[in-house]
């Protein structure tokens, strides 16, 4: 476990204010799996006990000169949450959302249950954690593991590792910076967000499914802002991405199973190991679905159905032990899975996605149609479409795909993520004016 040591100051009128220097490991979006970074942070805690306010804002940097890369501010008045990135905020109003906004508050004075730790006592207070079931990794527990310390002795915190939905954030602060008693710092840290972000009722719309093509459909998971492609291939279904969690894997398995009654999930195949492709692949393998999937991508399927689900056990987790394990069919860069008249080719475009190291795309030939998860296009606030470097591996597959062959018969590109604000499908034409800016 990292060490750290955080310097806890009492500053006048009972409001403690502190600056912590250090860096903060990032797990999460990355090229490869296992992939973390390291960014410079700094940590701001204050803490009126006496109305109930406590605020934990840090801040990244790209690098140790750069401008700031993106401030977070947890804030608790009493029983009130919010959490607030980069001035846009939202009032927590679920269990995880909450969850995530106590978890930060514990880089400052409060315990896990967000309640004051009190006058500091000289005795360690050892590991203090929030043990959970998370929807992605399984069992796992918000730590900081500290030491509060009298006689103006400094307060030490040990090892601060917190989990939100999508990364994983270790704390290593090793500079703590006691500032002088500052009336605007303090209301900046501890005021109530000015404007708070509606949540958006879409992200509480059902799954829903429609058809798009002969034997092609669609599933819109809402919740995750994000599209599934199902193909109907003779006796069963094959459907690419797994987005979310183990919970809105098991929501979306049970829309297709009303959907097609009868027809059993042959194949699920996520486009990589991002949470929006494959968070929710446990719910898929304790349906019986084969994982189609890149040799380098396995270890992680693996490994992730083989978390323990102890605190809220999932379907996968219900299962014995013995079916557990999942059924891998690796792609060695084109895989052709066909069942009747219907068949989907999957490539492996690698790192021509400009987004990680392994990369899957999806061709059904009968309709001209290719699938990807998030290498396309976004809104662009003001109406319109952006169009990222990432797209140009999308142009470049369909001109020349692995493992060679000719160019591909695409009419329509279709996107998973993501599924708000932005159209479901645009032509290759289309893709390259927009990357041409035209």
């Amino acid at each position: 476990m990292l060490l750290l040591a955080l310097a806890l100051a009492s500053l006048t009128e009972g409001v403690p204010y502190t600056t912590y220097a250090g860096r903060v490991c990032i797990e999460g979006h990355y090229a490869a799996p296992d992939e973390v970074r390291w960014y410079r942070a700094r940590v701001e805690v204050a803490h009126d006990a006496a109305r109930g306010h406590e605020a934990v804002a840090w801040t990244t940097f790209w690098t140790d000169a750069d401008a700031p890369r993106s401030t977070t501010r947890a804030l608790r008045h009493g029983d009130r949450y919010w959490l607030e990135r980069d001035g846009a905020a939202v009032e927590a109003s679920t269990a995880d959302d909450v969850r995530w906004v106590r978890a930060l508050l514990m880089l400052g004075l409060g315990d896990p249950t967000g309640e004051p730790t009190g006058e500091p006592t000289g005795e360690p207070t050892g590991d203090t954690s929030r043990p959970f079931t998370h929807g992605r990794l399984g069992d796992v527990a918000d730590r900081v593991q500290k030491t509060l310390a009298g006689d103006g002795l400094p307060a030490r915190a040990q090892g601060a590792v917190l989990h939100d939905s999508g990364v994983v954030l270790t704390f290593e602060l090793t500079e703590a910076r006691p500032e002088a008693h500052d009336e605007g710092a303090l209301e900046r840290l501890l005021r109530a967000p000015a404007a708070v972000a509606p949540r958006d009722p879409r992200l509480q719309e059902p799954i829903t499914v429609h058809a798009v093509a002969e034997g092609l459909f669609e599933a819109r998971v809402p919740s995750y802002d994000s599209r599934v492609l199902i193909a109907a291939l003779g006796d069963g279904l094959a459907v690419v991405q797994a987005p979310g969690d183990s919970w809105t894997g098991e929501a979306l398995i049970d829309a297709l199973a009303a959907a097609f009654p009868g027809q059993p999930i042959r194949w699920v195949i996520p486009t990589h190991h991002h949470p929006h492709s494959m968070g929710a692949i446990r719910a898929f393998v304790a349906a019986g679905a084969t994982v189609v999937t890149t040799p380098g991508i396995e270890p992680l399927v693996r490994r992730r159905c083989a978390a323990p689900f102890t605190h809220r056990p999932d379907r996968l987790a219900l299962r014995p032990e013995a079916q557990r394990q999942p059924t891998v069919l690796a792609v060695h860069g084109r895989l052709t899975l066909t069942s009747g008249r219907a068949s989907l080719v999957v490539l492996d475009i690698g790192a021509a996605s400009r987004h990680t190291d392994e990369h899957l795309v999806v061709h059904v030939p009968h309709a001209g149609l290719l699938f990807h998860g998030d290498l396309g296009w976004h809104p662009d606030g003001v109406g319109g479409l952006r169009m990222g470097a990432r797209a140009r591996g999308l142009l470049e597959t369909i001109a020349a795909p692995p493992s060679g062959g000719t160019p591909l018969a695409v009419t329509a590109v279709w996107q998973s993520w993501p599924l708000f604000d932005v159209p479901a499908s645009l032509a290759p034409s289309r893709i390259a004016a927009l990357l041409e800016g035209t």
